[in-house]
């Protein structure tokens, strides 16, 4: 959560079924939803996205809340941090032209959480890092929104993209920014979908 308490977001592993009283299982998932308060003080979903997985093995992870109750050191500048953060993201959609993977492991946060279809979510450097290499890229994105938290420590962006080479598909992705005080941004999800191949 942000530090303005007014934007979040929350994941976690998600199954469906034909109804609720099916006991029959017919996929599992894991979901990421963008949270927003809004001017009722009601809390709304503002973007939710997800992914296919494997049938998971053992108990899920017990649930984490992750939040900062520190003060920040300095006001927030929402100008400031909009203008770091675009460039931040313009850095990183260069990079991706070259190799989407590195691109992505050269400004990700030591926590990151990359989520791709048939996989489980890859947390932390060493996970995410071998799922960005393995499937590191040539890719184009085009931006098509986002939004920032009042306090400019959290922001997501999402939009589309397309893969140049061997394997070459087009997509989405959806990407969650954190920065801590005035600190660079850093990545701590980054979520990407192919889109059918056209037949």
């Amino acid at each position: 959560m942000a530090r303005s308490a007014d934007f979040g977001y929350t994941t976690g592993p998600a199954k469906w079924k034909a109804s609720k009283t099916e006991i029959k299982v017919l996929g599992y998932g894991t979901f990421i939803s963008i949270w927003k308060k809004q001017s009722d003080r009601a809390w709304k979903v503002a973007l939710d996205v997800g992914t296919e997985t494997p049938e998971p093995a053992g108990k899920p992870e017990s649930l984490q809340m992750v939040f900062s109750d520190k003060a920040p050191k300095t006001e927030a500048d929402p100008v400031g941090a909009r203008k770091a953060l675009r460039d931040a993201q313009e850095k990183f959609a260069e990079a991706a032209k070259t190799d989407s993977g590195r691109a992505a492991l050269a400004v990700a946060a030591d926590d990151i959480r990359v989520y791709r279809d048939a996989h489980f979510p890859a947390v932390g450097l060493a996970s995410a890092g071998g799922l960005l290499t393995t499937q590191g890229r040539r890719l184009v994105s085009e931006t098509l929104g986002g939004d920032m938290s009042k306090s400019a420590d959290l922001a997501y962006t999402y939009g589309k993209y397309s893969s140049a080479g061997e394997g070459s598909d087009k997509g989405h992705y959806f990407q969650i920014w954190q920065r801590d005080d005035a600190g660079p941004w850093k990545l701590v999800v980054d979520w990407q979908q192919a889109l059918p191949q056209e037949k």
